[in-house]
């Protein structure tokens, strides 16, 4: 009799422990609804979307938050949170649209509640237009004046000046963290300088020994890349710290040229000696070489085609601007030479994966791959082209002359700037906000 009793008291114990469970886990459901904004509204950046809705629960929620969101459910601006009002409320919440390197598309506003046993979220899905691409300056560095780098408005007032000890060996701006990043000559440490202070921001130091430090120096928009003479190119971050290695195995060479594809680094090695430069591709993210091979032409230029091909754009041992294309995977030349008429390439700049700008001989062209079309643009000799897509625009120099020019219909340049200097342009960069 003692035992039944026992296994009584077990069995009623277990059932009232049940009970209890399911009681305080049978909350009504977590519903929240949302009236703004409705779906398929557009916001330019910088607007101000107003949230409203409701949230239903059998509880006091402990949190409730707006946040925005692309179409793959990843958050690319930071969650907000919504004044919390009981268990069944109406809410309303200002959400600012702050991220001025955001793209134009398409974004969900969603909102997210909690409590102590639920989540459940809702959200409309948004038209979203970029912020504008504003030109705010540039940087110009004289040919007789290299141990100075002029920092100009866009009515080309002197803003600043730079000064360098040793020369100028090169310069690139990245508009993403607003950084000018400055290649020292030989002994001459490498420096980033806001364009707001022109102050330096982080710099390295010359530690070459008698050598030359720093080979080159260039930019994604986001990250340097430091080539160094004893054979490595080093991203860094903007801040300074290292982000990526590319490392070198062959001491014989070092970095001339380098840039980033979607997927590759990939760089022009020249020899400490006498031997022919070199390509060398790398994992974009993991600095670890992928191929090489030593290219049929001097390589000035390389841009991406696909994921895994390149454009090789140099010039010939017979000094005629000439391109190739190049499988990374494969390391061969996918094709024998593309000719680009008579005379040698200055300058090169992508306008999109089918459409280049050049400077070959006396001329500007617009190139095409996919037709093999050479358009001429302007008849005039430029040392650098730069292209911004954001803005249809092209910079160059040609000697003493700086023009800027809108380019419409991919084979028309209209003048909207231009600034003649008693001194021949070295270099240039172009100061945006992004």
């Amino acid at each position: 009799m003692k035992k039944a009793t026992a296994w009584g008291v077990i069995f009623l114990l277990i059932f009232i422990s049940s009970c209890k469970k399911n009681k305080d886990t049978s909350v009504a459901p977590l519903i929240i609804s949302l009236s703004t904004p409705g779906t398929g509204a557009t916001y330019l950046m910088y607007d101000t979307v107003i949230v409203t809705g409701r949230i239903t629960d059998g509880i006091v929620p402990n949190a409730l938050t707006v946040g925005l969101y692309d179409i793959q459910g990843a958050l690319v601006q930071s969650n907000m949170p919504i004044v919390i009002n009981g268990t069944n409320f109406n809410f309303t919440a200002k959400y600012f649209l702050s991220d001025l390197h955001l793209a134009s598309g398409q974004y969900n506003i969603r909102v997210t509640a909690t409590d102590q046993y639920l989540s459940a979220w809702s959200e409309s899905l948004v038209n979203i237009v970029a912020a504008p691409t504003i030109k705010t300056g540039y940087y110009i560095c004289g040919a007789s004046q290299t141990n100075i780098v002029t920092q100009y408005d866009v009515n080309f007032n002197s803003v600043s000046v730079i000064p360098l000890n040793t020369g100028f060996n090169g310069m690139a701006f990245g508009s993403y963290y607003q950084q000018l990043y400055l290649n020292g000559n030989h002994n001459q440490s490498v420096e980033s300088v806001s364009p707001q202070t022109s102050g330096i921001l982080w710099s390295f130091p010359y530690i070459g020994g008698g050598l030359p430090e720093f080979t080159f120096i260039g930019t994604d928009n986001m990250y340097p890349y430091i080539g160094y003479y004893t054979g490595n190119v080093v991203s860094y971050n903007s801040s300074g710290g290292i982000q990526t290695t590319y490392i070198n195995h062959n001491n014989a060479l070092y970095p001339r040229y380098f840039t980033v594809t979607s997927t590759y680094g990939a760089g022009i090695f020249s020899n400490h000696f006498a031997g022919p430069d070199e390509l060398i591709t790398y994992g974009k993210l993991t600095g670890v070489p992928v191929n090489s091979l030593i290219p049929p032409c001097t390589v000035s230029y390389i841009f991406e085609h696909t994921a895994d091909e390149l454009y090789l754009f140099g010039n010939d041992a017979q000094g005629n601007a000439t391109l190739y294309l190049y499988s990374v995977t494969g390391n061969v030349l996918n094709s024998s030479a593309f000719s680009l008429g008579s005379g040698k390439l200055f300058a090169a700049a992508q306008v999109d994966s089918d459409h280049f700008i050049l400077s070959i001989g006396g001329s500007i062209y617009l190139y095409q791959y996919s037709t093999a079309n050479l358009t001429l643009l302007l008849n005039m000799p430029a040392q650098k082209l730069l292209y911004n897509p954001a803005r249809s625009e092209l910079d160059l120099s040609s000697k003493n002359t700086f023009n800027a020019y809108s380019l419409t219909g991919l084979n028309t340049l209209v003048l909207t700037n231009s600034k003649v200097f008693t001194d021949s342009i070295l270099d240039f960069e172009v100061i945006t906000n992004k």
